[in-house]
């Protein structure tokens, strides 16, 4: 099924006067500009939700079980079930484009523009076959594969540091009756942008990132992690590297079929952060649409963690016990891209909703995602939590907090706090089997 590019809830194309159709190819040409932004007060050039429901729902205004018909449609499907559960939505503010990124990573995408070359798989170079150098590949994506690129390929970060942060289990009933820490590094060894080496990490040309990430706490799960070794070319060479079992002191080696385990009992695979982790090549993308959808907001008024521990702000509501977290969702337009497996999954389906490159955040460009079992029903929410404000280049910048993972079949739900650190400096070299094992000493 196709979604109008700007559904809004009722207009129709039907012998519609010239003047319209003026308006319309205005509004059309604002919302497309990728520096459509604003300057202090001034209307974000995109609906807010009072437009679109024609005043029922205004910024502020709960959105619960009871009125969340009035903003369905611009929910993804996981979420309206989520509400449905007792979740409740603060209606919030979006940002300026040029509040969400940095204005070097917006001219490195203008002057990169055209340049991608990307094969059936996805994976993006230059017409001579050399790493892509940065930004996004793709400022107007006309496929499911050209957004998941942007995905892959469009990080503003060299690298990141996610220092011990808490994970909350958390059961039907909404009681936190777990909490373990986990840390995690990723270092971009190509497309790198401000941290040197510039470009490309020399003797790691084949590579596109390192990453790691263990929990440290509790004891009985203290040193289970994973080293993931990412090929620049995926459909070629697999996954290098391994998961640490503790409780056998042993490794083996990353598989297809790793990235389908849960972390440690958690609702999340090892496949499920940033929406989806594992290889491309076993997944098949295709475009649903463009649509003006309602995502958790870029900029949180009241901060989600205590800078201290890392630890949840008491100031932030929470619903059904300690389930849902009460923050702030925004109007703003997404790709809507279906994920398929290629070959034997525990997941049947993804649909991701990835911010349009007008509004790409940060980082997590993948703001929500619906995930369906086997038999293609709903089985799992999982969403970003943004608003976390970091500094890159002296100026602030919204970076995430972290993401929850709810089940909607179970009532069981994963929450993952983090304070990001990108750019921390990190070397590719540093992260490697020795520095995974040391997790667990």
């Amino acid at each position: 099924m196709k979604v109008n590019i700007f559904e809004d809830g009722g207009f129709k194309m039907k012998r519609i006067n010239k003047i319209v159709m003026i308006v319309i190819l205005a509004f059309i040409s604002i919302f497309v500009s990728p520096l459509a932004g604003v300057k202090g007060g001034e209307k974000l050039p995109i609906p807010t939700i009072e437009d679109l429901t024609k005043g029922k729902v205004k910024i502020g205004d709960l959105i619960t079980g009871d009125n969340v018909d009035l903003v369905k449609e611009y929910l993804p499907a996981s979420i309206y079930v989520c509400v449905k559960q007792g979740m409740v939505l603060r209606m919030g503010n979006n940002l300026p484009p040029e509040k969400l990124v940095p204005k070097f990573f917006l001219d490195i995408t203008e002057r990169n523009k055209g340049r991608a070359v990307i094969d059936e798989n996805g994976t993006v170079t230059l017409a001579d076959g050399s790493p892509w150098p940065g930004g996004l590949p793709f400022k107007e994506p006309k496929n499911g594969l050209e957004v998941m690129a942007n995905v892959k390929f469009g990080a503003f970060q060299d690298d990141g540091y996610w220092p011990s942060y808490p994970v909350h289990y958390v059961n039907k009933a909404g009681k936190i009756y777990k909490t373990a820490k986990m840390v995690a590094w990723q270092v971009f060894t190509t497309g790198r942008e401000r941290v040197s080496p510039l470009g490309t990490v020399p003797g790691f040309e084949k590579e596109q990132f390192r990453h790691i990430a263990g929990f440290t706490y509790p004891l009985e799960l203290k040193g289970l992690g994973q080293l993931t070794i990412r090929p620049y070319d995926e459909n070629k060479y697999p996954d290098k590297g391994f998961v640490y079992l503790p409780a056998f002191k042993r490794t083996i080696r990353i598989s297809a079929t790793t990235y389908q385990d849960n972390m440690g009992g958690q609702d999340f695979t090892w496949g499920d952060p940033r929406g989806l982790r594992d290889p491309y090549r076993h997944w098949k993308f295709k475009l649903i649409g463009k649509k003006f959808m309602l995502i958790p907001e870029p900029h949180s008024p009241i901060p989600i963690l205590m800078p201290e521990d890392r630890s949840l702000n008491p100031e932030i509501k929470t619903d059904l016990g300690k389930t849902f977290l009460r923050i702030g969702w925004a109007i703003t337009p997404v790709h809507i891209v279906e994920a398929l497996p290629t070959g034997k999954h525990v997941y049947g389906k993804k649909v991701c909703y990835v911010n349009d490159p007008t509004f790409w955040p940060s980082d997590m460009p993948i703001a929500a995602v619906d995930i369906y079992d086997r038999k293609l029903k709903l089985w799992k929410a999982y969403w970003d939590l943004r608003g976390l404000l970091v500094q890159v280049e002296r100026e602030p910048f919204p970076c995430s907090y972290g993401a929850i993972m709810r089940n909607l079949q179970t009532g069981h739900t994963t929450q993952h706090f983090w304070r990001t650190e990108p750019n921390y400096g990190t070397q590719p070299e540093e992260l490697n089997l020795q520095r995974l094992l040391e997790l667990g000493r």
